[in-house]
């Protein structure tokens, strides 16, 4: 078995990743649970949608996460279909990772024992917990929810939608009769997650789509995605983003405003605003601090993992001083308190 820590797949030494996330006071809290109070280690087993066995480097990004989304630090044992890791008490959490659905493509996943997450003791249940089973029946328990939300607000369920609930339904049913035969059981499990997962996000729009149609026009409000390539000024691209956006998001990381060392350039940047001109698209400035080790490793531009964070955040205030009239927002890089991005206007 392959031992790792998921703090290492986001990037962040553990200091870095608690002083970023806000998590310095949480995790202690969960670290000083006793080990009399510690229950066993748990074991999930996980299979693709051929019921084969999931290679051991798929589980690089598997990782617990409280109800909020925030990441704990969990040390686990990862083998050909198979991961271990200890439970951690308090709070309830939730199991996730990315996984190739059918269908669907690839989307991270989550078990939450039916929306209530799992306890240190919700996985004594059973010997092995079937990780394509958990994540089609609690994912089946979130549409049911969304369904029921909808049907309150009187929100319309197409025919489609519909159909895929049921069947989703349907085959979950007989993936919950095959427990002796754990190969038909993800089989089973990852065909109503597909259906499940499409049937959720068509649930999702049509509740959004009442929602707006029963508000008067909002004046300023934005809607937007990124566009990294922007700055490559394809003219079709820019149309299609004005027919829909009013707000986008143009990078300006570390490594790539700093390729080499002392030799700042801002071009890219520069190219994704000069683009923007008589535009009605409002740019925003992604990370101001985003400090990424990923991004920077995956740059090479290895001699900002080690710049002083005075010289980090003399760049950031040079940047927000030379864009502050054209760019009016930027994300700065950290995690609210409640798990959120924090935004600021910088004008």
């Amino acid at each position: 078995m392959r031992r790792r820590n998921i703090i290492s797949e986001l990037n962040y030494s553990r200091r870095e990743f608690l002083a970023f996330t806000g998590l310095a006071l949480a995790v202690p809290a969960i670290s000083a649970i006793s080990a009399a109070e510690t229950p066993a280690p748990a074991r999930c087993l996980l299979y693709d949608d051929q019921g084969q066995p999931l290679p051991a480097a798929r589980f690089e990004r598997f990782h617990l996460c409280d109800q909020l989304m925030r990441p704990f630090t969990t040390p686990i044992d990862a083998a050909a279909g198979e991961v271990r890791f200890t439970q951690p008490s308090d709070p309830a959490f939730r199991i996730g990772m990315p996984l190739s659905v059918h269908g669907f493509g690839q989307v991270f996943v989550y078990a939450d024992d039916g929306g209530a997450g799992h306890t240190g003791r919700s996985l004594m249940r059973a010997t092995a917990l079937v990780l394509n089973y958990a994540f089609a029946r609690d994912r089946m328990a979130t549409v049911r929810k969304l369904g029921t939300e909808c049907g309150a607000l009187g929100v319309t369920i197409a025919p489609e939608t519909q159909r895929r609930i049921d069947s989703a339904q349907v085959v979950l049913d007989s993936a919950t009769g095959a427990s002796a035969d754990r190969t038909a059981q993800a089989r089973a499990s990852m065909e109503s997650l597909g259906d499940s997962l499409y049937a959720g996000e068509m649930l999702v729009v049509a509740r959004a789509q009442r929602a707006i149609a029963r508000q008067a026009a909002r004046p300023g409000f934005l809607f937007g995605c990124n566009r990294f390539g922007l700055a490559s000024g394809y003219p079709e691209a820019l149309n299609l983003l004005q027919a829909l956006f009013n707000y986008t998001t143009i990078p300006i990381y570390g490594g790539w405003v700093e390729p080499q060392k002392g030799h700042a350039d801002s071009t890219a940047f520069e190219a994704a605003l000069h683009t923007l001109i008589g535009t009605s698209i409002l740019p925003k400035g992604h990370p101001g601090s985003g400090w990424s080790r990923r991004i920077l490793r995956n740059d090479c531009r290895t001699f900002l993992m080690t710049k002083p964070n005075g010289i980090a955040w003399r760049n950031v205030r040079e940047a927000i001083t030379r864009y502050r009239h054209r760019v009016h927002i930027g994300h700065d890089g950290f995690i609210r308190e409640d798990g959120r991005p924090r935004e600021a206007t910088t004008g």
